[in-house]
This record gives C-alpha cells, sequence and structure tokens, in this order.
C-alpha cells in the first residue's frame, strides 16, 4: 500500500511534505530520530532542540549513548534489532536525557523502513 502512496506522490513534493511532517511533529512535541542498522543517528528533526535542549548537529555528532538512560539502552537495542529484521512497528517508552541532565520519559513508535541507501 505504501509503494500505490509513493506513486502517487510527485518527487518534486517530497521535500515540502517532509518539512511539514517535521513542522507539526515538532509543534505536537515529538522528534524524530533515525538510525541506521549499525545504531548510528542518521537524521533528528530540528524539533530536538525545544524538546531535549539539543541541536541536531549536537545529536548527530554524539551518538545516542550519551542521552539514552543506560537502563534502557539494550532493551532498546533489542527492540531496533527484532524490527530491523521483521519490518514490524512497536510502541515503547525510554528515558532521554535533557542537556540540562535531567532525565525525561518518552512514549516511542519504533518502526524501520529502508530507503535507496
Amino acid at each position: 500500500m505504501q509503494e500505490a502512496l509513493d506513486e502517487q506522490v510527485p518527487q518534486a513534493e517530497v521535500a515540502p511534505r517532509a518539512a511539514a511532517y517535521h513542522r507539526v511533529l515538532g509543534d505536537a512535541g515529538g522528534v524524530i530520530i533515525e538510525f541506521d542498522e549499525r545504531g548510528t543517528v542518521t537524521h533528528v528533526s530540528p524539533s530536538i532542540q525545544s524538546v531535549l535542549g539539543y541541536s541536531p548537529d549536537e545529536v548527530l555528532r554524539h551518538g545516542s549513548s550519551d542521552w539514552i538512560h543506560d537502563e534502557d539502552r539494550e532493551r532498546l537495542v533489542e527492540l531496533f534489532v527484532k524490527l530491523f529484521a521483521s519490518g514490524g512497528s512497536e510502541r515503547t517508552s525510554c528515558r532521554l536525557r535533557h542537556k540540562d541532565g535531567h532525565w525525561k520519559m518518552f512514549d516511542v513508535i519504533a518502526s524501520p523502513y529502508r530507503n535507496a541507501d
């Protein structure tokens, strides 16, 4: 079904739509964080700044080990490995460290996708 939807959206419209989705998500207090199969952060939405105090560049430079709670990290890695293999999605929660040092609880929807790379 997603393939059919992708075929209906001209490529010239993809970037503006993505920007609009990021803006709406950010306005709602959400963040998009993309990881590759090795767990490297490859993209962070600009809303990370207002939610956790980090700029996207800071998150991309430092990776996830600095801001994912130690007690949640292993469970998240196991979940991501499972979802990369199955292609499914799952809802969970985890604690992320704000730049000022305090921990915040987040609801997470983890869902893998494949791109051309």
